[in-house]
């Protein structure tokens, strides 16, 4: 760019000079220039203006001055070219403003000036012309001038003007122009007066003829004095009135005299007057905007008012000119003057009220004669319909009945609406541009009839309804309307909304907000072609239409609407209004207009609807066209604040988004394919999916492979349409956030951050959840909110902001590390942009670390790790908490530092190779070291060009460190590590201990130490010209190599080395294959002389495969395939290399760095492990597969059980290794192995699927291995994944088992078929998994054991249900081995309650067995396996259904779970405290052993009412006394019968349950802390499922003891409800501390449960302060008070 437009500056002053061809004209040499200058970037300008504005060679300036002193009489090609450089040079001003035109200013006023006052003659047109950049820089405020300076400059120009001989009416204008500029600008206006200084003074002796300076009043004289010129010219007379104008501006709120204003609006109508075809309009457009900058100094008498109705048909005219530019300034103008003309009628002071009266008569007959014509053009109407809506409002002033019905005028306006459908590809702009333009003024008309009626009135719902449709139809067409029709939308919506609330307050505008907000957000979040009317675009590929909707979103919620991307432009829209920075011609070839319509369209819709004038605009400061801009202006410099009606519009905006969040279809799917078929195109399978995925049979079309690519690999959308707009609405809602700040989103977070966690943890492969969560926080920062108390325990309260963003972070730094791509980068970037005092030093410092690993190819996220290094991590840290939490933040980071140092050596690493690449190729150090001695031109000019090129390869680097790119980041590194001072040196540190890795060690030993690897080379130059055999030896190279290929940063050397590594690996396979093999085939083969480096090699070959460089992944994924396939050949024996590779494979499958905790210390993210590992599980799936298909057919064949044989048997030795190398680790302690293996067994057993021999020979080992491993996932950390993993293993080993069960079920007839694990058949499997299995004290152990039981045992022989199996082995499952017996020793009540802490263990140890035995009684009550007489007698007998105490074949009373529960009712359930006593509340601040405590509590509270639920719907239609008796146990003894016979119940352990859990669930340990519900709807939940069956009837008319509970619970309901105080009552809650909100929260979970069972309002009382109508008033008030209305 920069040398193109210097070689053009340069031919143009050759050609000037005639030092070049002078054939070619210097005006199009200009025209060039100029075109260079139009299709500049914004971040191009300054190095542009660098080079045009400079005087040195070649710039314009200097080209101006070199022309002025060189040419003596410049012939009529140069001056044109002069003067369409001048043009250029003032353009150019305009686009850079003030700040990029300051630096140059003085010079260009100094060479245009004396550009000026050297030109005589012929020559006025580039005298004309060098004014024209003066006035801009004048407009701008430059250069800086003091007074005198300003005096002296202006008396010359007056001086100049008043020169009419010597002057053309051309110079003339442009010289008023400059003077107006002087005087638009509100300082150097103060300076022109008539004073004169004692410097002036002085000046005066030496010249008589010092003239006063052009004041504004002399400046208003002028340019009234111009319309009497008959020899001025159309340009000089608009150059007047526009001068009439900047006088105005500058005497404002000075007293203008009567006689003034009537000959300047004299002067406006004269010149309203629309010209003649192919004359000049500069005249009557110059006067438009007189019109709309001063109707307000020209409406009143004797202005405007006076001839009211003549200037209205005047501006109407013009509205509908067939002049576009003309079209463009009425309307602006037009509004003005009836928004004037509406406040004078309704001045009392302006004149008497019947002149007013008579006025406003004339104007409405004639607004009305308009809109009832048949012959009226919509221009028209619409010109009417605005002009009705300005009227009204003088109409309610004066009292007149002209416009006094405003239903009426609704009515009547109803009929003028304009919605359209319009043709796809019709090409109907201007039908559309007018149907939006009536649309916009019928709301602002509908604004101005609304805001006449006082406060409170109710406004009809067939209005509402109506302007719904309108706001529908604007919102629709929005994107497609130019810049000015966009903001008067915003604008008039605005105002719209402003004038609704204070017509009805938040009631009504949140009414209305709710009917318009979901179709204005879903017409925002649409994918189609940018504009479906336009014949070259409607065909065009759908694309998103959100980025065109957020500057108006960020409008109507108080942000600032110009600052964002695709804004309307406001320096475009004023453009349309402002004088032209030359006199040409404007008018138009109709044929280049309609061409311009389609061509652009994407760029300014406006042009197609007649609102974009032809010419070019020049800026011209403060010159906005309507008062509506201008406030839109305002809010842009001042960043508007939160008006009432924006906290609306913003609180309706957050729950919209958070409703699509709810209601779209956001399911994925496993995008299938055939595994093996092609490694590169292979899906990944994501282990955060913790529900059952579900396989999609479907083939996919072009919407769902484009949505698997947004979503992650190996993932599809379900519904690719919802899909497609959830990722819209996350784009939409970021961008939103991110551009308004203001207090209403404070209010926000806690519900916020609370319904983001839930979503996240149902949607877990979604990312949108962690970006809108961060631009809600980096909002809430910026609008001032404070966080320092989430830190704080004595400062920070249950359910606050602080708590429940703190709490949701926390859960994402612990789930992070097993998300991958572009999922793990947003939950990273959520981490490091968290407010300062939400997260410690301590737990940021792993995801840093990750970060900055990630970062290494995602600059982005490095950049936010370097920001967070920077304000946390480095020297300095303060916070706001005090010097004491200064001080421990100091220490801690102190101590992190050099772990987190480490981790960027690899940015140190990138740019120390990219200094050495840049000091070493391809800056032409060679060429100019060449040339050393060589001093001709040709040397010169080289070493010229190369000190350039490293200049600007500088100042790239300059501009890349302040963007944030890649060498920006490098740059920031060196800079941060210069600062750390002393914990730099972890660097060296961290270099020397990371270099014992897995791969590191490569680099100080060979692989082998002999010399195995060769390469045979022949070349030339031996003895008579013939071939020489070399034999280059490889071995000391691969370690490097595998180094290089692995970590280095320098992409060149990593692409080569991993090239090198193919190659090698190829030559050896192939080498072996040419081997000749033994006489003895497997038996006799020897380890190959490359397995030694087969075990360093293949580690290799897997990390490569997963590598992020793609040339690299590309080479190894394949190569991987072919190795696994190609090593499982042997049959025999198992192979060295096959060993090795095994080992590779099952040792890939997790981090070999880890420790036991799962904690990875590889420096490998945890991205890449999950990669590794899923590459690694479908590599052994391959081995597999492989080892069979290498086998004779009717060897591998596969069908029926019988024993394998011959070659056969050798399919068990690649298959048995393979899988004793999964089980060893699913049978680990370490979570991540466990994880790693069930990955990898999952895709095993689907290969499996097609050999049911070897199915029949595994399965059952499988699945008990898997059940065993289960058992181990109950201390993993949280989200580890081989808990949901194990699960999903053990529902396909189920299948397995299912399927051929009728073989399973036989015992092997030959021992090669013996089938590998613990049990020979499928039965003795069974019973070992219901006796030691669907009991286990472990969840998911349990749960799965359960459901592989129900599955299993239908499929036995003989068996046909549950119940018939167990009476059939009740010898085998009786007794001791029953599995439901409680096995630890009960713990005393104050131990249950946390007060012992030296027995909270075991305390928690008996609540977890008798949680578990009491879910194992309900499962087998529901599913018929025990009956409830056995549950509570404890056990079965065998021979019979009865039991004893403690007997043979039963259960000791003391270990049964009925018994074991009564006990907990006893001891565990505290009382409902009375009026007089205090809640035990569970504090928030108790450590990890009680936490794990009272987690139990809540887990067996919900068990005992679950369990007490299903027995009274089970055993609610028998007699009864097995029902009773288990109620007895658990309530305690009834207290007899009263009067009326009714047993009754006193205050039993069950009953006291009941009512704890539903109003006050804390005090059963549910963790409320961060304002978690979970606990307490679980609870709240669980009671009202055991209350519900009670409310039947049923079961209480049959069972005396059920009615007994029944009632002793609502008793104690009552009593509480009813109770004096207000701990319970939900309408006396505290709504205004967050402490009270979640108090509320809470207790309406259990209000809620005894409305849905009928129970509340027989509960409540009629009358006192708990009544039913006190709260439910309350509830009302309570969801207007909060509309997010979280806790109703």
């Amino acid at each position: 760019m920069e040398d193109t437009l210097k070689d053009l500056l340069e031919r143009l002053s050759a050609v000037a000079t005639g030092a070049a061809n002078v054939h070619e004209k210097p005006s199009a040499i200009v025209e060039e220039v100029k075109d260079v200058l139009d299709h500049l970037a914004r971040d191009e300008l300054p190095a542009a203006s660098a080079v045009l504005l400079s005087t040195d060679a070649p710039g314009a300036l200097h080209h101006l001055e070199l022309v002025r002193a060189e040419v003596h009489k410049p012939n009529g090609d140069v001056n044109t070219g002069r003067t369409r450089l001048l043009e250029c040079v003032t353009s150019h001003i305009a686009r850079i403003g003030k700040d990029g035109a300051e630096p140059y200013a003085r010079d260009i006023k100094q060479t245009c000036e004396r550009t000026f006052r050297s030109e005589r003659g012929s020559q006025r047109s580039v005298k004309a012309a060098s004014l024209l950049p003066i006035a801009e820089l004048f407009r701008l405020g430059l250069p800086r001038m003091n007074a005198v300076e300003t005096r002296s400059i202006a008396r010359e120009l007056r001086e100049d003007y008043e020169r009419d001989r010597l002057n053309s009416a051309r110079v003339k204008a442009n010289i008023l122009q400059v003077i107006a500029a002087l005087h638009d600008d509100p300082l150097t206006s103060t300076h022109l007066t008539e004073e004169v200084t004692a410097d002036e003074a002085a000046a005066a002796v030496k010249k008589a003829d010092l003239k006063p300076a052009p004041t504004a009043r002399w400046l208003l004289t002028a340019g009234l004095a111009t319309l009497e010129t008959k020899d001025g010219g159309t340009l000089l007379v608009a150059e007047g009135l526009d001068g009439i104008s900047s006088a105005l501006t500058a005497t404002f709120g000075e007293e203008i005299e009567s006689s003034t204003v009537k000959d300047v609006c004299d002067a406006t109508m004269q010149s309203l007057a629309i010209p003649s075809s192919g004359q000049r309009t500069d005249k009557t457009q110059a006067a438009l905007r007189l019109v709309a900058r001063h109707a307000d100094v020209l409406a009143p008498p004797p202005g405007f008012m006076a001839r009211a109705s003549e200037c209205f048909q005047a501006l109407v005219k013009c509205r509908c000119a067939s002049n576009k530019a003309i079209r463009t300034l009425a309307v602006p103008a037009l509004d003005e003057f009836l928004r004037a003309l509406s406040d004078a009628l309704g001045d009392d002071a302006a004149a008497p009220a019947s002149e007013r009266e008579a006025v406003l008569s004339s104007l409405s007959e004639e607004v009305y004669e308009l809109l009832d014509s048949p012959t009226a053009r919509n221009k028209e109407k619409t010109a009417a319909v605005r002009a009705l809506g300005k009227l009204v409002r003088a109409a309610w002033a004066i009292g007149s009945q002209a416009t006094a019905d405003a239903d009426l005028l609704m009515t009547k306006l109803t009929k003028l609406m304009m919605v359209h459908d319009f043709v796809d590809g019709g090409n109907d702009f201007d039908r559309r541009f007018e149907a939006m333009e009536r649309q916009c003024v019928m709301l602002s008309t509908y604004t101005d009839i609304i805001s006449l009626q006082p406060p409170g009135t109710p406004v009809e719902e067939s209005v509402l309804d109506l302007l719904v449709d309108i706001l529908k139809f604007l919102w629709r067409h929005y994107h497609t309307a130019g810049d000015r029709m966009q903001l008067q939308l915003l604008s008039a919506t605005d105002e719209f909304f402003a004038e609704l609330h204070r017509r009805g307050g938040s009631t009504l505008l949140r009414g209305f907000a709710q009917r318009v907000t979901r179709p204005m957000v879903s017409l925002t979040l649409r994918v189609a072609p940018p504009d479906p009317i336009d014949s070259h675009l409607f065909r065009s590929p759908p694309e998103p239409l959100w980025p065109r909707y957020v500057s108006p979103w960020t409008h109507l919620l108080g942000g600032d609407a110009l600052a964002v991307a695709n804004a309307p432009s406001l320096e475009k829209a004023e453009a349309k209004t402002r004088r032209r920075s030359r006199g040409g011609s404007d008018r138009t070839t109709p044929n280049r207009e309609g061409r311009q319509r389609s061509l652009s369209v994407s760029v300014d819709m406006g042009s197609h609807g007649g609102d974009t004038p032809s010419s070019e605009g020049r800026a011209r400061g403060g010159d906005v066209f309507s008062p509506s801009l201008d406030r839109i202006a305002s809010g842009a410099q001042s960043g508007s604040g939160a008006d009432p009606h924006h906290v609306v519009m913003y609180d309706s905006f957050i729950d919209e988004v958070l409703q699509l969040c709810q209601t779209l279809d956001l399911d994925v799917v496993r995008a299938h394919r055939a595994m093996g078929e092609d490694p590169n195109d292979e899906p990944t399978t994501n282990e955060n999916d913790s529900s059952q995925e579900r396989e999609n049979g479907d083939g996919e079309d072009g919407a769902l492979r484009a949505l698997a690519l947004e979503l992650g690999e190996g993932v599809a959308a379900s519904n690719a349409g919802d899909m497609q707009t959830f990722l819209c609405l996350v784009d939409l809602a970021c961008s939103v956030l991110g551009s308004v700040s203001h207090d209403a989103i404070v209010r926000w977070l806690a519900p916020l951050m609370e319904r983001l966690a839930a979503l996240s943890a149902a949607r877990p492969l979604l990312s949108g959840f962690y970006k809108i969560a961060r631009a809600a926080l980096g909002a809430a920062n910026r609008a001032g909110a404070s966080f320092e108390d989430a830190l704080d325990q004595s400062t920070s309260s249950e359910g606050s902001t602080s708590s429940a963003c703190r709490a949701f972070l926390l859960d994402v730094c612990a789930a992070q590390p097993r998300l991958s791509d572009e999922l793990r980068a947003s939950a990273l970037q959520l981490v490091l942009s968290s407010p300062r005092g939400l997260l410690t030093p301590g737990e940021l410092a792993a995801p840093l670390r990750d970060a900055l690993r990630v970062g290494l190819h995602h600059p982005p996220l490095a950049s936010a790790a370097l920001d967070l290094l920077e304000t946390r991590f480095s020297a300095g840290v303060h916070t706001a908490a005090g010097a004491h939490r200064d001080e421990e933040e100091r220490r801690e980071v102190d101590g992190l530092l050099p772990s987190v140092v480490g981790a960027l050596r690899p940015y140190v690493d990138r740019s120390v190779i990219s200094d050495l690449g840049s000091n070493s190729f391809g800056d032409g150090s060679n060429d100019s070291k060449s040339n050393e001695g060589d001093p001709t031109a040709q040397a010169m000019y080289r070493a010229k060009r190369i000190a350039a090129r490293r200049a600007k390869a500088a100042d790239e680097e300059t501009a890349r460190g302040e963007h944030g790119e890649g060498g920006g980041v490098d740059a920031r590194v060196a800079r941060l590590l210069g600062k750390m001072g002393g914990a730099a040196h972890a660097l060296v540190d961290a270099n020397t201990l990371e270099g014992k890795n897995a791969h590191d060690d490569s680099n100080e030993s060979l692989w082998d130490p002999r010399a195995v690897v060769s390469l045979e080379l022949s070349v030339g130059g031996g003895v008579n010209g013939s071939a020489v055999r070399l034999k280059l030896w490889l071995d000391a190279m691969l370690p490097r190599a595998a180094a290089l290929a692995l970590t280095s940063p320098d992409r060149a050397s990593k692409v080569a080395a991993a090239e090198f590594l193919h190659a090698a690996t190829l030559l050896m396979v192939g080498t072996n294959a040419r081997a000749a093999a033994p006489k003895g085939g497997d038996y006799a083969r020897e380890p190959t002389r490359f397995h030694h480096v087969y075990r360093r090699l293949f580690p290799v070959v897997i990390e490569l495969s997963v590598d992020p460089e793609p040339v690299t992944r590309m080479l190894f994924s394949s190569l991987a395939y072919q190795l696994a396939r190609w090593f499982t050949r042997n049959q025999a024996r198992e192979a060295a290399e096959t060993v090795a590779l095994l080992d590779a494979i099952t040792e890939g499958l997790a981090d070999p760095m880890s420790n036991d905790d799962g904690v990875t210390g590889s420096g490998k993210t945890s991205g890449a492990i999950a990669q590794r590992r899923e590459l690694c599980a479908k590599l052994a799936a391959e081995c597999l597969k492989w080892s069979v298909k290498h086998l004779p057919a009717a060897a591998a064949g596969g069908g029926g059980s019988g024993g394998a044989g011959g070659a056969g048997g050798g399919a068990a030795v690649n298959v048995k290794s393979i899988l004793r190398r999964l089980f060893a680790f699913q049978t680990h302690p370490n979570p991540g192995k466990r994880l790693g293996a069930s990955v990898a067994l999952q895709r095993c057993l689907a290969e499996l699927r097609q050999f049911p021999q070897l199915v029949e020979t595994h399965a059952l080992e499988i699945l008990e291995t898997t059940i065993r491993s289960l058992r181990l996932c109950e201390g993993d950390p949280p989200r580890a994944g081989a808990e949901e993993a194990g699960a999903l293993l053990c529902r396909a080993a189920v299948r397995a088992c299912a399927r051929h069960a009728g073989a399973l079920c036989r015992v092997p007839a030959s021992a090669s078929a013996r089938r590998g694990g613990g049990f020979e058949t499928l039965p003795r499997l069974v019973e070992w998994i219901f006796a030691r299995g669907t009991a286990r004290v472990e969840t998911r152990a349990r749960l799965e054991s359960q459901l592989a039981f129900a599955a299993l045992v239908q499929r036995l022989p003989g068996y046909t249900s549950p119940g018939q199996w167990l009476a059939g082995v009740a010898d085998t499952v009786g007794g001791p081995s029953w599995p439901f017996r409680v096995t630890v020793a009960r713990p005393d009540g104050e131990a249950v309650l946390g007060n012992k802490t030296e027995d909270v263990a075991g305390a928690t140890a008996w609540m977890r067995n008798v949680t578990a035995s009491l879910h194992w009684a309900r499962w087998a009550l529901e599913r018929d396996i025990v009956t409830l007489a056995m549950i509570v007698r404890g056990g079965v007998k065998s021979g019979g259904d009865g039991g004893n105490e403690g007997g043979e074949g039963g259960v000791a009373k003391t270990d049964c779970p009925v018994a074991a529960a009564a006990h907990f009712l006893n001891v565990g359930v505290p009382r409902l405290p009375g009026d007089d006593d205090d809640v035990v509340r569970v504090s928030s601040a108790r450590g990890a052993r009680l936490r794990d405590l009272d987690r139990a509590r809540v887990k067996l509270a919900v068990q005992v009412m679950v369990l007490a639920q299903h027995a009274i719907a089970k055993e609610g239609h028998d007699d009864g006394a097995t029902l009773g008796e288990f109620l007895e146990i658990l309530d305690g003894p009834d207290g007899g019968q009263n009067e009326s016979g009714v047993v009754s119940v006193s205050d039993g352990g069950l009953t006291r349950l009941l009512c704890l859990a539903t109003l006050a669930p804390e005090t059963l340990g549910a963790d409320v802390t961060g304002g978690r519900l979970d606990d307490v709807n679980q609870l709240a939940g669980a009671a009202a499922r055991m209350l519900q069956p009670m409310v039947t009837e049923g079961a209480a008319r049959r069972v005396p003891r059920v009615a007994a509970t029944r009632r002793g619970a609502r008793d104690a309901l009552w009593r509480a409800l009813s109770s004096r105080s207000d701990r319970f009552d939900l309408g006396s809650a505290d709504l205004h501390t967050a402490r009270g909100l979640t108090a509320a929260r809470q207790l309406s979970a259990g209000y809620r449960a005894l409305a849905n069972v009928n129970l509340l309002r027989q509960l409540l009382p009629t009358e006192g302060p708990a009544s039913r109508t006190r709260l439910a008033k309350r509830l009302l008030v309570s969801l207007f008070l909060f509309s997010y209305g979280q806790f109703v």
